[in-house]
């Protein structure tokens, strides 16, 4: 799977490939391997499967979820507006 994400020329590979102060070496393709986000790869590993369905998994990756008290924190953070 690293090759895959070592592929692309936005990689986090990439990344500290150029941070490292290598380089990177081939040519960038416009339409190379598709960007996979972990909710791609939590589907597609049959080992989460066994326990979680693809709704399950969905679920936990939803933003408004996560974010749902955002304005409550900012409000008691820098008081209300």
């Amino acid at each position: 799977m690293r090759d895959l994400y070592a592929a692309t020329a936005s990689s986090f590979y990439a990344e500290l490939v150029r941070i490292a102060g290598g380089t990177i070496i081939g040519t960038p393709t416009p339409n190379g391997f598709r960007r996979l986000g972990k909710e791609d790869l939590l589907a597609a590993d049959p080992d989460v499967r066994k326990y979680l369905s693809e709704a399950e998994i969905a679920e936990n990756f939803d933003l408004g979820y996560h974010l749902k008290e955002v304005d409550t924190i900012f409000a008691r953070v820098f008081g209300a507006t």
